[in-house]
């Protein structure tokens, strides 16, 4: 698994990057390529020469940001926010093995002092448990999204909960130094 900041990858590699979010149905729309090259940090997991599971710490534009939580209902808590975790995305053919998990916490190291919101489906029960299991918290109310095409909730990851998830995890998990 690959782990760094989109200016550290090749042209292909953001180019596969981009090609599985779009097959995960996770972006409608243009400019996927640019709002890639702003993130912070992308992750890509491998199996062989293919891409087969992506995720990203994003810095979402503000009229983004604001939809978001305006329609969740709880636009008085946007400004605590400025990164999301997304695109996280596992082809078809590896799904159900925990990869999304691997993934998240893949994205989610160096970034425990930093305040979190992602957005996801209604249908993706799967991901809404991997992202409570990180502690991240669903709030506001389910809404309409073009950007996603369904219904969507918004989940957040306060600070101080990201830093006692990552310290527990340390805790438990021998083999969480060496990762």
């Amino acid at each position: 698994m690959q782990s760094k900041p989109p200016s550290a990858y090749t042209r292909a590699d953001l180019v596969a990057f981009c090609c599985l979010v779009r097959e995960g149905g996770q972006v409608r729309g243009p400019r996927l390529e640019e709002r890639v090259s702003r993130a912070r940090k992308l992750v890509l997991l491998r199996d062989g020469a293919s891409v087969v599971g992506t995720a990203a710490i994003k810095v979402p534009s503000a009229g983004y940001k604001e939809k978001v939580f305006r329609c969740a209902g709880v636009p008085e808590v946007e400004n605590e926010y400025s990164l999301e975790l997304g695109y996280v995305v596992v082809a078809e053919t590896h799904q159900g093995k925990g990869l999304s998990r691997e993934l998240v916490e893949a994205a989610l190291q160096g970034f425990a002092s930093s305040p979190l919101f992602a957005t996801s489906r209604v249908e993706k029960t799967r991901m809404h448990r991997t992202l409570r299991r990180f502690s991240f918290e669903q709030i506001g109310n389910a809404y309409e999204s073009e950007d996603e095409g369904g219904k969507v909730l918004l989940f957040v990851l306060r600070a101080a909960q990201q830093s006692d998830t990552t310290d527990q995890r340390s805790r438990t998990r021998p083999d969480a130094a060496r990762s």
